[in-house]
């Protein structure tokens, strides 16, 4: 490796010490914080984004060119970015209704997703062409992905011309269903009703449904974080790098038809980052523990650092042995960031180690 592990040298050394500390921060406040200052305006932030995403295809499409193109393909990228500061959060509302699943069909081992995704633009299946019939669809045709191949995929730069107006359709129901999703997991985050996930969450008791205690309440935080890094490792980081610089697969890769494969795992990373320092665990944590909790930013900040010096189409990377080792030590970082949280701050919690979001996939 070509880099010079010195942030994974402390985390490290950090591992090897025995936890010691007291819980000095009320869960629900840890919760609520959360709640109000990361998920609430990340969600917001996204169903803005899918709006603009959905006007900039109806301006393409209605006056087919160059520079509309351009700008749609642009606000895709930027779609994918503010979707990577949500698509953690695989609690509550994006874990309902299939709005996970309908946002991004992946991983798609098989490519029977982008097989389906295909069929409509070369066959244009009319019950796919507007949003009230394509969300009663398979899930693989409904989202990002589907989304990428209609800006990007196969014979794409024909919407810059009157060419293609049933690639246009489903590019317009797509946004337009990915707006009405957005806006659904939105409005579940913000409603404060007895039996809402905010609510649920910030009131543990014997008869919730969901969150009897505050060591539940905690749990499911470690979940989101700890279980995000494993996702982010095991389905996004992983299957690019295979054994190797001389196997590595840029084409495994999560959107890497739109150059956005780095893109988005940089947001997962800042995502996480940003929800544990609304948690605020080193002022809930007292004694030399709290060090072990500062570790964790410290790690996030070494893997935005070099996400950001990597920020390349996969094909690039894949070409380029140093930026493979970079890519590779992302993925050092991100697990190192999980053996923290697993095995000193959740014991300092009173939780459970395991924290898996990947059980049964």
């Amino acid at each position: 490796m070509r880099i010079a592990f010195t942030g994974l040298i402390v985390a490290v050394a950090l591992l090897t010490g025995t936890v010691q500390g007291a819980f000095a921060r009320d869960a629900n406040d840890i919760v609520r914080d959360v709640i109000a200052d990361y998920i609430r305006p990340a969600t917001t932030a996204l169903k803005a984004r899918a709006n603009t995403m959905h006007a900039a295809a109806n301006v393409l499409c209605e006056k087919p060119n160059a520079v509309a193109l351009s700008t749609a393909r642009d606000e895709f990228s930027a779609l994918v970015k503010d979707w990577g500061q949500v698509e953690l959060l695989r609690l509550g509302p994006l874990a309902q209704d299939n709005r996970l699943e309908r946002m991004l069909f992946w991983p798609d081992r098989r490519g029977r997703g982008l097989k389906q995704v295909r069929d409509i633009v070369r066959d244009g299946d009319e019950t796919a062409l507007d949003a009230a019939g394509l969300s009663e669809k398979s899930v693989a045709v409904q989202g990002l992905l589907a989304l990428e191949y209609t800006l990007l995929g196969d014979d794409s730069a024909a919407l810059a011309s009157s060419d293609s107006a049933v690639r246009c359709r489903y590019m317009q129901a797509i946004t337009e269903n990915i707006a009405n999703v957005t806006g659904e997991i939105e409005a579940a985050w913000y409603d404060d009703g007895p039996q809402a996930i905010s609510t649920l969450w910030q009131n543990p008791s014997d008869t919730n449904p969901l969150f009897r205690d505050d060591r539940e309440q905690l749990s499911a935080l470690f979940k989101i974080v700890g279980g995000g890094l494993e996702i982010v490792s095991v389905q996004r980081i992983q299957p690019f790098l295979d054994d190797g610089f001389e196997s590595a697969k840029p084409k495994s890769a999560l959107l890497w038809r739109s150059d956005n494969a780095v893109n988005i795992i940089a947001s997962n990373f800042a995502g996480l980052n940003a929800i544990m320092r609304a948690a605020d665990l080193t002022g809930a944590l007292e004694g030399d523990v709290t060090r072990t909790a500062d570790s964790v930013f410290f790690e996030f900040d070494n893997a935005a650092r070099t996400l950001k010096a990597i920020n390349k189409p996969t094909a690039d990377i894949a070409a380029n042995a140093d930026d493979y080792d970079k890519f590779s030590y992302v993925n050092i970082v991100g697990r190192s960031i999980e053996t923290i949280l697993r095995e000193q701050l959740s014991p300092a919690f009173n939780l459970s180690s395991g924290f898996s979001s990947l059980d049964g996939d």
